[in-house]
């Protein structure tokens, strides 16, 4: 269902379900910075992985106490109108994360 209802099962993203932790523990997924829509921009705290064709898993990086990195997962689909974009977003690396995450928290 392509209107935006969320509240309707559908086929085709239960078919996908067992593409998130497979997306999520793939080593070798594409990984790139994620878009962050309320401001506007790149953000190197936002972490999007591709693996399967054009399927991509959106998770969101924070720091817990100790300083070690966690995520959040955001939300998962079949990127066929953005997937182009996403591939040309930058490389998401771990360093830059988490310079950006303690920025963000004035560490």
């Amino acid at each position: 269902m392509r209107d935006g209802n969320k509240d309707v099962f559908s086929v085709v993203r239960a078919e996908r379900i067992d593409w998130i932790g497979a997306t999520l523990a793939n080593r070798d997924a594409s990984l790139y910075q994620g878009w962050n829509k309320r401001d506007r921009a790149l953000d190197p705290g936002r972490r999007v992985a591709v693996v399967f064709e054009d399927f991509v898993v959106v998770v969101q990086m924070g720091l817990k106490q100790s300083g070690e990195l966690k995520a959040n997962f955001v939300t998962c689909y079949q990127a066929d109108n953005s997937i182009r974009m996403i591939r040309s977003s930058p490389v998401w690396t771990r360093e830059r994360c988490v310079e950006q995450l303690l920025k963000r928290n004035g560490r």
